[in-house]
């Protein structure tokens, strides 16, 4: 309904229609709290309402705002409702409308006009998503935060902010000439990264996923760096593309056997740690007097 007769609606309406949904949301999530799933739905579509309503007036009114002026915006106002929610799926949705803003703020703005270049804001969004998972492990160890105590809110701000600084690395080893602070800042990040995380997630069986993402991220970029360093050594493609991928292929064995033999370490350790006390064994002579002193009081 919506979708054939919006065009067709007057800028007041389509205002009135936007507004009586975001504070009927709003409303509800007041009212029935976030202990209630529709009380957390409410919460989120109050937060998304908010910046469709700001961008339907750009789009009435004209303002000639650029895009990342209403994420910011959109980011800013909505997270009060996130903060409030205390929902994983609600933070995460706030913190793709705050990634999209920072995103949009480096194409339009930052990287035009020479304030920062794409190797440099890409590793600034890598930083960004780490932050997050450090956040997120120093909440759950400071206090149990159940609405963040899921396998995914680690697996993908790891994720995120890996493939960001893996880009940053990838375009050091394509083109080292050419490399500029971005870059080599980048790649520095992302070694220290990947090898801190391969080593303190490796421990435990619920980080064991995030630290092989970081081994997995380390294997493929020694595989790209193996490629360039033929590439310098000679110029036949054939060669380089053949030893390349011997070489490749040589790494994931390796990785597979690391793999293996991290998560039997950790399986050993968790279920020792897991496990019942031995209780100590009854001698022999502690039995007979146990018969004994039966015998005894029969």
């Amino acid at each position: 309904f919506f979708a054939f007769n919006w065009a067709a609606m007057t800028g007041a309406t389509k205002l009135t229609v936007i507004g009586t949904a975001l504070g009927s949301s709003i409303m509800i999530f007041a009212v029935i709290g976030r202990t209630r799933v529709v009380g957390q739905i409410a919460g989120m579509a109050a937060s998304i309402l908010t910046g469709v309503l700001f961008a339907v007036i750009g789009q009435i009114y004209q303002t000639g705002a650029d895009a990342w002026q209403l994420f910011v915006l959109w980011a800013a106002l909505s997270l009060p409702f996130a903060l409030l929610a205390q929902n994983a799926v609600h933070g995460l949705i706030w913190l793709l409308i705050a990634h999209t803003g920072w995103l949009t703020f480096s194409a339009q703005y930052a990287e035009p006009l020479a304030i920062l270049s794409p190797a440099t804001s890409l590793t600034i969004g890598g930083l960004a998503c780490l932050a997050v998972l450090i956040a997120r492990d120093w909440c759950l160890g400071r206090s149990r935060l159940l609405w963040l105590d899921y396998p995914w809110t680690r697996v993908l701000p790891a994720l995120a902010g890996l493939c960001y600084l893996m880009i940053v690395t990838t375009w050091l080893i394509i083109e080292p000439d050419q490399a500029g602070f971005g870059e080599t800042i980048g790649t520095i990040l992302f070694c220290i990264v990947s090898v801190t995380m391969v080593f303190f997630y490796g421990k435990s069986r619920d980080g064991f996923a995030t630290a092989c993402l970081a081994a997995a991220a380390l294997t493929a970029v020694a595989g790209m760096a193996l490629i360039r360093l033929l590439a310098e050594v000679t110029s036949a493609e054939e060669i380089i593309l053949s030893l390349g991928t011997l070489g490749n292929l040589a790494l994931l064995p390796v990785f597979a056997q690391w793999l293996k033999r991290r998560w039997k370490a950790v399986t050993s350790t968790n279920g020792h740690a897991n496990a019942v006390p031995d209780q100590p064994e009854t001698t022999q002579l502690e039995t007979d007097q146990a018969t004994k002193d039966q015998e005894g009081t029969s």
